[in-house]
């Protein structure tokens, strides 16, 4: 693989190279201006001659050049890219895709190739024909060597990453093409716990993966009896029932409540995408049965209390009173002596 690569490595610095070099401009040398007449009349000194200006782009071309020839893929693709960022030349993404080739990174190869061949139309120098056939053989070659993995969800509107990577719209008919090997799927949704999974791709190999989504609230379903009672849940009047509610998950309270019945309260846990199912049947207050009200002690302490005060008022009411018993004899009184 390495020694073929080394090979049209050889083309490639001879063909490629040379449609670079002369999509650029050659730099021409500055010329000494004459020598002045002799003379004696005082002049200026002579201008130095100024060294062209670096061009960054030919540069890092020449580098990736001789690190493609070493093999050094990894180290090529830097700087050609640098290369292509300081003038975007279309042949230079085909030394890239050709890099890409030589680490095994087929996708990055294709993508890289495709983009080429869309500049192509544009390139100035113009490609030859030959070299356009000879770029969609290569994608030919590399394209069966890809994977393909199609993610699906059960939410319409749930966000799908792979390797960090969010799925573009419409992806998911056909599937996203991957390297071959393990990738990461994240799917989540507003309202629904999130999911993460690994999967192993074979080359050639289209893989559907579909996600199901379990939603992060719990389900709550309350019958009561009487059907007029209230039904309270964490402290809030949640009207009659039958009640259907979600709720988050975690610890909740419970209250029935009606005018004339005990008050029905309990605490439940829910979890995540559970459904609960609560009966609940009033009961009527205990009634104490504490014997007749007649064979009560305070009852007849006042019957007594009101019969002895009615007594004593007729006894003072009918009693006669005494005549008083003077000092004096009883005799005639004058009176003047």
């Amino acid at each position: 693989m390495r020694r073929s690569l080394h090979c049209s490595s050889f083309v490639l610095q001879c063909s490629i190279g040379l449609l670079f070099f002369c999509a650029l401009a050659p730099f021409a040398r500055a010329q000494l201006p004459p020598p002045p007449p002799p003379d004696t009349a005082p002049h200026l000194a002579a201008p130095q001659q100024t060294p062209p200006p670096a061009d960054p782009a030919k540069q890092h071309f020449l580098r990736g050049l001789d690190f493609f020839n070493d093999n050094n893929f990894a180290q090529a693709i830097i700087e050609f890219r640098a290369s292509y960022a300081a003038r975007a030349v279309p042949q230079v993404l085909y030394n890239i895709a050709r890099a890409h080739e030589g680490l095994g990174e087929y996708l990055e190869a294709v993508e890289t190739m495709e983009h080429f061949l869309r500049d192509a139309v544009t390139a100035n120098p113009p490609l030859t024909a030959d070299k356009l056939t000879e770029a969609n053989a290569l994608l030919a070659d590399w394209r069966p060597r890809l994977a393909h993995l199609k993610v699906t969800s059960n939410v319409p509107t749930a966000h799908i990453l792979v390797d960090g990577k969010e799925l573009p719209p419409g992806s998911d008919d056909d599937g996203v093409r991957v390297r071959r090997g393990p990738h990461l799927i994240e799917v989540s949704a507003t309202g629904f716990l999130p999911s993460r999974q690994s999967v192993d791709v074979a080359t050639g190999q289209t893989q559907h993966i579909d996600v199901r989504l379990r939603s992060a609230m719990g389900k709550l379903h309350v019958d009561a009896e009487p059907p007029v009672a209230t039904i309270w849940v964490d402290d809030e009047n949640r009207g009659g029932s039958p009640l259907d509610l979600e709720l988050a998950s975690g610890r909740h309270t419970l209250e029935v409540k009606c005018v004339g019945f005990e008050t029905h309260v309990e605490s439940f846990s829910l979890e995540a995408g559970e459904s609960q199912d609560h009966q609940v049947t009033l009961a009527k207050p205990a009634v104490v049965d504490e014997g007749h009200w007649y064979k009560k002690w305070y009852f007849w302490t006042t019957v007594a209390l009101v019969i002895g005060g009615g007594v004593a008022a007729v006894l003072v009411a009918t009693q006669q009173p005494q005549p008083y018993v003077g000092s004096l004899t009883p005799g005639l009184v004058k009176v003047g002596d």
